[in-house]
């Protein structure tokens, strides 16, 4: 979604995407497996989409007033892909793996994520 939403061309994740221009995007196009579509995530970098291998469609959006609904969100995780908003703050910037799990909450939600899954 980084390199290929019409917001967003080529900036990576200097970029603030609209969720609206995420949701547009994805909804008219089936999103590649990571394994085949791996962005490095850095300027310059161009949307190589490949139709052919498109794999995932994303049927639900998690509106901002839903977002502490667990029960909902995970409702919609069973369904398929969600796409929601969350708060790029401090522990996300440097994220790797695991679960987050921060007290840190802000008010500025920016970062489009897609969510394909819970548990562990």
């Amino acid at each position: 979604m980084i390199d290929c939403v019409p917001s967003s061309p080529g900036d990576g994740c200097n970029t603030v995407m609209s969720i609206d221009d995420v949701y547009t995007y994805v909804q008219s196009n089936l999103l590649e497996a990571e394994t085949d579509y791996v962005t490095e995530n850095k300027s310059g970098d161009t949307c190589a989409y490949d139709q052919t291998k498109g794999a995932v469609k994303v049927l639900n959006r998690l509106f901002p007033t839903a977002a502490n609904n667990v029960e909902a969100l995970i409702e919609r995780i069973l369904e398929g892909p969600v796409l929601v908003e969350i708060s790029a703050d401090v522990e996300f910037v440097f994220y790797q793996s695991g679960i987050i799990d921060s007290d840190n909450c802000s008010a500025n939600i920016i970062h489009p994520v897609l969510i394909v899954g819970f548990g562990v």
